[in-house]
């Protein structure tokens, strides 16, 4: 009986612990759109719960498939495909590091 934001989050919590296993072989993670049932409040509070786990499980490498605004804020580098919706004119997106656009 939860919302699909709050299962989301919690199916989230359980990828990580999976994810936490999986470290020990490779200290890399791929995360696919987990947070694209998520509500406004929620993204922003999926970001900071990927902040934590990433420093809690000392990551070196973190690759993330999102659609997340939120993310625009941050200081990543970005792989963009065809059909992207970023304005490569903002200042937020000049800042960035663009790895590859296809």
């Amino acid at each position: 009986m939860a919302s699909q934001g709050e299962t989301a989050l919690v199916s989230m919590a359980i990828s990580m612990a999976l994810i936490e296993n999986s470290l020990r072989k490779y200290n890399i993670i791929l995360l696919d759109e987990l947070d694209s049932t998520l509500d406004i409040r929620n993204k922003k509070d999926y970001i900071n719960i990927l902040e934590k786990q990433i420093e809690l499980l000392n990551v070196e490498q973190i690759f993330i498939i999102s659609h997340n605004k939120e993310f625009d804020s941050y200081p990543v580098d970005l792989i963009l495909f065809e059909g992207h919706e970023m304005d490569l004119s903002d200042l937020n997106i000049v800042k960035k590091n663009i790895l590859y656009k296809f």
